[in-house]
């Protein structure tokens, strides 16, 4: 599978999205993350094109040179440990440790790659 690139920005208005985690988690309405259109043009852009099953995307932490960093790849089902739910047409699977960190970001395309607006820098080295 093959990552999927962004950066950081600052927000739009927050859509309030259903979650369903596989950790026996009740279902709640939560705010976990925003799409813009553009966005979810892209997303579903890059599903249609993947040959394998991937049915969404993943969104899940690696530790960086300054701390943890946030990343995107295409997966056909959520992980254990992780929230799947669908945001304006599009599943996610996100790590349910980047629940809270997301819950101000919004999910943007500019034309040349994914931002995510408004996502808190975790580190003091990275400009």
């Amino acid at each position: 599978m093959s990552s999927i690139p962004f950066s950081k920005r600052s927000g739009m208005q927050p859509l309030i999205v259903k979650s369903n985690s596989l950790n026996n988690k009740p279902l709640n309405s939560i705010q976990i993350m925003k799409l813009s259109v553009k966005a979810k043009e892209e997303l579903v852009k890059v599903l249609e094109t993947i040959n394998d099953e991937s049915k969404g995307i993943r969104i899940y932490s690696t530790q960086g040179c300054c701390g943890p960093s946030v990343q995107m790849d295409v997966a056909n089902a959520p992980q254990l440990g992780e929230t799947a739910t669908n945001i304006d047409g599009v599943d996610f699977y996100i790590e349910d440790s980047l629940t809270e960190t997301l819950a101000d970001v919004t999910l943007d395309h500019n034309g040349f790659g994914f931002l995510m607006n408004g996502l808190k820098k975790s580190g003091s080295c990275c400009r």
